[in-house]
């Protein structure tokens, strides 16, 4: 399991790393659910996979990507999921929707559109997903997980990594100069 040694403030790291743990529990509760309900017990083997990466580390904020990839009884699910986290080491907290990261909520509203518009731009379906997005170095990853109903309701994953251009009008001018540096 991944940990971030923050040398400056040790109740700030116990955080960080107990959000971090919290966040991959939830992931892996998740599929040992799903598993429990889809897979029979036929003697092949469920996998998860949780690769965790940093997009970015400033004094201010930490943000993290999950990519998780099932194999459920042999079968690989090609599509994998990435979910964010983003920690404001200022605060001491999770930011749980990225709000924090925009001056208002009419700010965030417009960049979150704009995000989830560009991300199902190329997309030929009828999705319906919940967007959720992180800030990297001169960018946004950003993923939109749910469902698509001309599929038959089959599983949706979609990610993308966009340059910063395109939300940098909306976001907290404090944020924006970390991210571009």
């Amino acid at each position: 399991m991944p940990r971030i040694i923050i040398y400056s403030n040790y109740r700030v790291e116990d955080n960080v790393n107990r959000a971090i743990k919290q966040h991959i529990e939830s992931i892996k509760d998740y599929f040992i659910n799903v598993t429990t309900m889809a897979a029979e017990d036929n003697g092949e083997t469920n996998i998860l996979n949780i690769e965790t990466e940093i997009l970015i580390a400033t004094p201010k904020l930490i943000s993290f990507a999950f990519t998780s990839t099932e194999d459920l009884a042999g079968v690989n699910d090609s599509d994998p999921q990435r979910i964010f986290l983003i920690f404001d080491l200022v605060n001491n907290k999770v930011m749980i929707e990225g709000a924090e990261l925009f001056p208002d909520e009419i700010s965030w509203s417009r960049a979150v559109t704009i995000m989830k518009k560009a991300i199902l731009a190329d997309y030929q379906g009828e999705p319906s997903c919940d967007l959720s997005f992180a800030l990297k170095h001169n960018g946004v990853a950003v993923s939109c997980i749910g469902v698509d109903y001309s599929r038959g309701g089959s599983r949706l994953h979609l990610t993308k990594d966009m340059p910063i251009f395109v939300i940098q009008e909306f976001l907290a001018p404090s944020v924006l100069v970390d991210i571009i540096q």
